[in-house]
């Protein structure tokens, strides 16, 4: 599995990128060589009614042969934002795995958002 972290403004330090990476590798690691590449953006977005900054988490999955999967999350902080992007993305990689092999095939993109 390849890993990309993309973490725009944000001041993310060596140990946080390797704990993504691990908690990463511990939720797909039941789809084995299924899973190509994940890449991780993680950014600031400020909130339309107030002033202090959301944080926005994507985690997109590309599988193999073919096929995509991503989950995006915006919260509070950075560590909930996490929390719950890891927590829907092996669900998310789970059901488009078992799509593509009702269809004889894989699907196209598939996106959650919460």
């Amino acid at each position: 599995m390849r890993f990309d972290l993309h973490r725009g403004t944000l001041n993310i330090g060596q140990t946080l990128q390797d704990s993504i990476k691990r908690r990463l590798q511990f939720a797909l690691s039941r789809f084995g060589v299924r899973v190509r590449r994940v890449t991780v953006t993680l950014a600031e977005a400020r909130r339309d009614s107030a002033d202090s900054p959301d944080t926005y988490c994507r985690m997109t999955v590309q599988l193999a042969p073919a096929g995509k999967v991503r989950v995006e999350v915006t919260d509070t902080d950075l560590e909930s934002a996490l929390r719950r992007a890891l927590h829907r993305i092996g669900s998310a990689v789970d059901r488009e795995i078992v799509r593509a092999r009702e269809n004889g095939g894989t699907r196209e993109a598939r996106s959650a958002s919460g």
